[in-house]
């Protein structure tokens, strides 16, 4: 015999389904943040006052011939200097009413403070990221990222006698893609680098003709056909960062809205310091072939 239509379902009791909430929660992704750390810092120049360092420069001496019976040539040198302004005032706020606070499952001043501070650091390595619009020196164009492009591009720290030491390929994604398709960057018959520390196993870039590469989101991209990738190789003196004010967290409370104010702030400057130590790499942003 038929039932009929009447039966009790999902729709019918959805009143006696409860929704759960995880005791997890989904946090924004967040880009590999790495210029910071690979640049020369003069964080402690500012550490007790000023907005301006100067940093002289020493030129080279010239060599000249001695004539009997003349005095000696003398070096007389104007020196110039380079400078490096701490100019920017950042911070990252918000306030969390009590009631949010009473009646939350999660610990959101904890999370918002992180965040914050993630704020702050992308804000900071955006700006060095930034830097590849003032250099004189580039490469490429809208090619691929192959062998030839990065040689190139050593080639020039190499003319300009960038010290072999610390020089750093920071890199976008796509160009991680790129040079994983090629054999130059991950045949171990080539690098000597066979079983798991392999790229083509591991997936991960490590050292290349004595540069560390490093992967980062933050590195520029410009629209355009195609787009323009700007990957950056430097030497640490190329750019420098002076942390006057480290990133700093501080709290009240706010009685007009019954709330905690939480206020990240860090005051910081940066710049180009020496142009001939670092290259703008560019690259089409193109993913590779499969």
């Amino acid at each position: 015999m038929a039932l009929g239509v009447d039966q009790m379902t999902i729709t019918t009791g959805a009143v006696f389904v409860p929704e759960l909430w995880s005791n997890r929660t989904l946090d924004a992704v967040e880009a590999n943040l790495v210029m910071a750390n690979l640049v020369d810092r003069y964080d402690d120049e500012f550490s007790q006052y000023g907005d301006i360092v100067r940093i002289p420069n020493v030129s080279d001496l010239s060599v000249n011939t001695k004539s009997a019976n003349a005095q000696v040539t003398l070096n007389a040198i104007t020196e110039v200097d380079t400078t490096l302004t701490v100019d920017q005032h950042k911070e990252c706020s918000f306030v969390i009413e009590d009631i949010l606070k009473i009646q939350s499952k999660y610990n959101l001043r904890d999370k918002y403070t992180n965040k914050a501070g993630y704020a702050i650091g992308k804000n900071v390595d955006a700006a060095l990221h930034g830097l590849y619009a003032g250099l004189s020196q580039n490469v490429g164009g809208d090619n691929l990222f192959t062998k030839g492009l990065l040689l190139q591009a050593i080639q020039k720290l190499d003319d300009a006698d960038a010290p072999e030491i610390n020089r750093y390929l920071v890199i976008k994604p796509v160009s991680k893609a790129n040079m994983l398709n090629l054999d130059d960057f991950t045949r171990y018959d080539a690098l000597g680098e066979a079983g798991r520390g392999n790229p083509i196993r591991t997936g991960k870039l490590g050292d290349y003709f004595g540069v560390e590469v490093y992967i980062s989101t933050q590195t520029i991209q410009v629209a355009g056909t195609p787009p323009v990738v700007h990957n950056l190789l430097f030497q640490k003196e190329a750019f420098g960062l002076a942390m006057q004010q480290s990133p700093r967290v501080q709290a009240q409370y706010v009685l007009e809205y019954l709330g905690t104010l939480v206020v990240t702030d860090v005051l910081y400057g940066f710049g180009e310091i020496r142009d001939t130590f670092a290259v703008d790499v560019r690259t089409n942003a193109t993913s590779p072939a499969i």
